[in-house]
């Protein structure tokens, strides 16, 4: 049967106890697989039943109703029949595979694994003896040591961090009732489902099941929590692992999504052929090439949640382990930079669909394959694999590359005798996150005037398969008078609701179908339209955007919804504390009717604002002469000036823009504490700062606030997290406009811990004040800033984007290039400088929220 007609032959029923049965016929042999999977694992486990499912999985088997003494093992064998189990993190398995005829015989003995085990407390402890000794056994192997020590150190948060088999401390204090408790607690029908695959019936198989399975009792509830999950880590490390071995392991890990993620299958195929398999990069260059390593293996801990692949080598005797470390990260930069060939995925694309195929062939490896996609959500995705896999793109490839092949996600671990130079493996890394030029063909720019007064900005950047086009505008929430607060979002978001030439439905399925990203910026100083397309389609994504901008239709029905969703938004801000508390600091330093502060303005003024109002502003918005249109990539500069005079020949009529004004009445009240009740107090700490024409000095304050709470090397990290412990979320912002700037200190710390907290910051910030930072400090900040900076100038669109605000904000293109000049004459004279002026009694807005 080809694979085709065994789909065919896949369906499913679910008895009246809520036991769902999934099965596929395949009557070429003989043959039937039948498995049992409860859906519980050590990933959802309670702390202090930590390797309860795996022991479990083993007691079963010791004695049940009609099968004691362990018998049902060789009951198994007299059928022709093998038997076994086995735990991972999400469900615990039970599996027979034995001639068809004997398909009633399997299922009674699965059923008394189920739910007729009764072994005794002898019985459990002699089995418990066995399981400590495999968990020894496993302590004693250095490889499966090595593996089961990574998630421990990798995650803070993760239900993957956890070994399968539980610990010494778990197991000795598990008691005999405790598991029984435990088996009735999750050993029910609706926390189970059973997957019969081969030479069956399908009209008879139901009668089979509900004799074996009827009687089961079902749950009323299943005490399964959600886990909490960390995010990745913002920096490289690197772990040493103690242990006496007599070759050196290598391993590094890299993100696995879930797999219930539709972008796991993309991110699985990168990994694929970066690390899995003879045909990857690895191999190719570690073990064929250089001839440094004896195998390279790849470790899956994901599943319902995110994880990480662990890429485990070993090397060959007497290789250097910094060789292979420098070949691994020379690779992985090639990844990094190159993302892979459309023939490399073409390769990696027919070894995973053939080996989908075979998954076909044998009733015992088709029903893991129905079983694996039911754990995540439903047997039916099987069927969908091939279609996945032949859609993805190397467009996705290169998406999901710059997403989770970053050097801060990337972790390095040895166990073994060799002392590894850290400081040179991440001088090495270092080398290709921050590249000593960032931007210097002056000749790949250009300015021109369009007949209609609007700017034009082109860049090329050669090699770049998207296009980046980006209208600035600088009229914004501070040119909105008191009764029209919230009109400009409301404008803009209604752009993108249909024009003239393609209502909102056909300007959505027109996006969709070609490949083309629209979506509106409001920031505070300018509202800017961003496009992104494909080079071969930026003639109809300029028309497409010059249909946004002239001829817009405003339905009623979609500004209502829009109104709807804004003042919704508004009252449901007190549901969020952090952001509810940075604003109510920011009230106090800026004051309450502000317009710097929210730009969905006031559910009042929102209600109020008419068709007709969203008109009148537009008529003020749609003004050429007054826009900046940027457009950045492999572009033809000398062909796009005419084509855009083509496509921008409306002339509109000019029209005074209303006053700009910005609105700052700052509170008398410095320090203001309000109470809610809750376990958690957020400081925010802060006052005025640079504005963003002082040139050196604003620069200075964004070195000076990535030091103090950027990441995790901060001052503030190190105080409130690692010295007191305190916090988990810090950070320090630095916000400049060209009438304004001010800066602010965040911290959620336990209520218990506020006054050490506020302490802390203070003495953080009097510290700089009085002895300014240390030169690796602004050394670390400055390369952190570059290097995040070059990473956004891998997106066309963020070029664009960011050319366009800067020129309608005043600051030239001789500005853009000079960022790293700036950057580099950053010194502690001038930190120093900016905070003895901003870092004083008098300048301190205190918000503590709790």
């Amino acid at each position: 049967m080809t694979h085709h007609e065994i789909e065919a032959n896949i369906n499913s029923f679910i008895l009246t106890n809520g036991l769902k049965v999934i099965y596929g016929v395949d009557n070429s042999t003989p043959i039937v697989s039948i498995q049992l999977h409860v859906r519980i694992g050590s990933c959802w486990e309670r702390l202090d039943e930590a390797g309860y499912s795996h022991l479990t999985e083993h007691l079963v088997f010791k004695s049940t109703e009609h099968y004691p003494k362990n018998s049902i093992m060789e009951a198994a064998s007299y059928l022709g029949g093998t038997i076994n189990a086995y735990t991972e993190f999400d469900s615990t398995c039970f599996y027979i595979t034995l001639p068809s005829e004997f398909l009633d015989r399997g299922m009674e003995l699965l059923a008394e694994l189920v739910f007729h085990a009764n072994y005794s407390d002898r019985e459990f402890k002699s089995e418990r003896s066995v399981v400590v000794e495999e968990l020894k056994q496993y302590r004693n192997d250095p490889e499966d040591f090595f593996i089961e020590e990574i998630p421990k150190l990798y995650f803070d948060k993760n239900p993957y961090k956890r070994p399968i088999i539980g610990t010494e401390e778990s197991l000795a204090a598990s008691t005999p009732n405790r598991l029984r408790e435990f088996y009735h607690r999750y050993y029910v029908p609706d926390n189970c489902f059973i997957v019969v695959t081969g030479d069956i019936d399908p009209k008879i198989l139901k009668s089979k099941v509900f004799a074996q399975f009827g009687s089961w009792r079902p749950a009323f509830v299943i005490d399964k929590e959600e886990k909490v999950v960390d995010t990745y880590p913002n920096e490289f490390r690197f772990f040493k692992i103690n242990k006496t071995v007599g070759r050196d392991l290598i391993a590094f890990t890299i993100p696995e999504l879930s797999e219930q993620d539709p972008d796991s299958y993309t991110l699985s195929l990168i990994t694929k052929a970066f690390a899995v398999g003879k045909n990857s990069r690895l191999h190719k260059r570690l073990y064929d090439q250089e001839q440094l390593v004896e195998q390279i293996k790849v470790h899956s801990l994901s599943g319902l949640y995110e994880g990480i692949s662990v890429i485990e080598i070993v090397p060959k005797k007497g290789s250097s382990i910094e060789g292979i470390i420098f070949c691994f990260l020379d690779e992985f930069e090639k990844l990094r930079r190159d993302s892979l060939s459309l023939d490399e995925m073409r390769k990696q694309k027919q070894e995973l669909q053939y080996s989908y195929r075979y998954s076909f062939e044998y009733s015992e490896a088709l029903g893991m394959s129905l079983a694996s996609e039911e754990i995540l959500g439903t047997y039916k995705h099987v069927f969908q694999y091939l279609q996945i896999i032949s859609s993805i793109s190397r467009d996705d490839c290169t998406r999901l590359i710059e997403k989770f092949y970053k050097y801060e996600y990337l972790a390095l671990f040895l166990m073994g005798k060799t002392l590894l130079d850290e400081k040179r493996i991440k001088t090495e890394i270092n080398k290709h996150t921050i590249p000593a030029v960032t931007f210097t063909n002056h000749e790949d720019y250009r300015e021109v005037i369009l007949d209609n007064g609007m700017k034009l900005i082109l860049k090329k950047v050669k090699g770049k398969p998207t296009v980046g086009i980006s209208i600035a505008r600088r009229i914004t929430q501070l040119n909105e008078s008191e009764s029209q607060r919230g009109i400009n979002l409301l404008m803009s978001s209604a752009l993108l609701c249909g024009n003239e030439k393609r209502d909102y439905n056909s300007f959505l399925e027109y996006c969709l179908e070609n490949g083309i990203n629209v979506h509106m910026s409001n920031g505070v100083e300018c509202t800017t339209l961003k496009v992104k397309c494909f080079s071969d389609m930026l003639s109809e994504a300029l028309k497409l955007t010059r249909d946004i901008i002239e001829y817009p239709l405003f339905p009623e029905t979609h500004l209502q919804n829009l109104k709807r969703t804004f003042i919704s938004n508004l009252h449901r801000i007190k549901d969020y504390p952090q952001e509810y508390a940075s604003i109510l600091w920011k009230q106090m330093l800026l004051g309450k009717n502000s317009n710097l502060i929210d730009r969905e303005g006031r559910a009042s003024t929102i209600r109020d604002l008419s068709r007709y109002d969203v008109l009148d502003w537009f008529g003020m918005f749609r003004q050429y002469s007054k826009m900046n249109l940027s457009i950045v990539g492999d572009i033809d500069m000398d062909k796009l000036p005419e084509q855009c005079n083509s496509i921008f020949s409306h002339h509109t009529r000019i029209r005074k823009d209303p006053p700009r004004l910005t609105k700052v009445t700052p509170s008398l009240k410095r320090k203001s504490i309000i109470s809610r009740q809750q376990d958690q107090s957020i400081i925010n700490w802060g006052g005025f700062g640079c504005k963003s024409n002082e040139g050196k000095r604003n620069t200075a304050f964004y070195v000076l606030a990535q030091i103090i709470g950027g990441e995790i090397n901060s001052r503030m990290f190190e105080e409130l997290r690692e010295n007191l412990g305190v916090a988990y979320s810090i950070g320090f912002d630095n916000t400049s406009l060209c009438d304004i700037g001010y800066f602010q200190a965040s911290a959620i710390v336990d209520s218990n811990e506020e006054k050490a907290s506020l302490e802390a910051i203070g003495r953080i910030l009097k510290d700089i004040r009085d002895r300014g930072v240390e030169e690796i400090e602004i050394d670390t900040a400055r390369n952190y800033i570059r290097g995040q900076r070059l990473q956004d100038e891998e997106s066309v669109l963020s070029q664009s984007g960011q050319l366009a605000q800067l020129d309608i904000l005043g600051f030239d293109h001789e500005y853009y290039l000079k960022r790293d000049e700036r950057l580099k004459a950053v010194d502690n004279d001038l930190i120093k400088d900016i905070a003895e002026a901003y870092f004083n009694e008098d300048n301190y807005y205190i918000h503590i929220y709790k």
